[in-house]
């Protein structure tokens, strides 16, 4: 996300959009108010990590805060780190990422600070990662910076997490992290070895992500091949959606490297989620008509005029009870 100006002033970590789709999530969740003054109409807001791109820069956080606070007042603004908030050298995180120096200096600090999240009582905020239930759908919030690699706290938390959940009050399940397990035809093999093999014998329905700067939705994913073949209770494998559209500069990436795995899209926006006991729908949203300039950003009047142009939904349906 980052932050914007109305004067397009740009600095640091420049986030062309980030005001545009800061606007169009506060007009989504509050019945198309720019001030958040109108009637609820979205249960929370997920931020997957990258979340104001302060990286050291305090005056951005607060901008940052002022930016959101229309919606974050009036709804649950849930989070999750990212490398912009955690990655530094010599902090105390473990994995492949422990050597990353990406947040300033921040170590989570800043994050920690605004955000603090329900983590468990063997789980530290600086972790950071733990799990709610919302309606029908049961969130798993992971910390990617952190090891997710099997023996790891992470990788037991997740798994104790996923065993423990009644597919018979929340049958659908959603995984979120900021880093990705896929994006633009590749395998993040740091993030998918880890977990994916947990991912598919737990059959979660969809893992939604960030850090690549672009929309995605794969099919029913594994190891890098689509599944076709349903187990017998109609459950194929996770099928990930990559929201990482929304305020920086986006990702290069092609057609045809979002063909084989299904679709994408290089403009800037943001992405819904709607769900039953049944079904399950996920909506991704342009900021404003057109596709992104030479220098990869969109025009200055981008979403003034209060339209979010729909680019692609993806729906699920399942029976219920799942019989697992």
């Amino acid at each position: 996300m980052g932050i914007g100006y109305d004067d397009h002033s740009l600095y640091h970590w420049p986030t062309p959009r980030a005001l545009a789709t800061a606007r169009h999530l506060i007009s989504e969740g509050t019945s198309g108010s720019l001030d958040g003054e109108g009637d609820i109409t979205a249960d929370l807001a997920l931020h997957i990590g990258d979340i104001a791109y302060g990286t050291g820069y305090g005056a951005k956080w607060d901008r940052f805060m002022e930016q959101m606070e229309p919606l974050a007042k009036r709804i649950p603004y849930m989070t999750n780190m990212g490398n912009h908030e955690r990655d530094w050298p010599d902090s105390g995180v473990t994995g492949p990422f422990a050597g990353v120096a990406d947040s300033g200096g921040e170590c989570g600090v800043p994050t920690n600070a605004r955000f603090q999240m329900p983590v468990g009582s063997d789980v530290t905020q600086t972790q950071g990662w733990y799990s709610f239930n919302d309606g029908p759908v049961h969130v798993v919030m992971l910390t990617t910076e952190w090891d997710l690699f099997e023996g790891s706290d992470q990788h037991a938390w997740l798994e104790a997490d996923l065993d423990a959940v009644d597919r018979k009050v929340t049958p659908w399940v959603i995984v979120t992290g900021h880093r990705q397990l896929y994006s633009c035809a590749k395998r993040n093999k740091d993030i998918a070895d880890a977990i994916e093999p947990l991912l598919l014998a737990k059959r979660v329905d969809l893992v939604v992500v960030g850090h690549i700067h672009l929309a995605q939705r794969t099919c029913p994913i594994f190891n890098g091949t689509c599944v076709d073949e349903a187990d017998e209770h109609g459950f194929k494998a996770p099928v990930h959606a990559i929201v990482g559209h929304a305020g920086m500069t986006v990702s290069a990436c092609t057609a045809e490297r979002f063909g084989p795995w299904g679709w994408g899209s290089l403009q800037h926006g943001y992405a819904t989620l709607e769900a039953n006991l049944t079904d399950m729908r996920v909506k991704f949203y342009a900021d404003c008509e057109g596709g992104p300039t030479e220098d990869w950003t969109h025009p200055a009047d981008c979403g003034k005029d209060g339209s979010s142009p729909l680019l692609h939904t993806y729906e699920a349906a399942m029976p219920y009870p799942r019989g697992y």
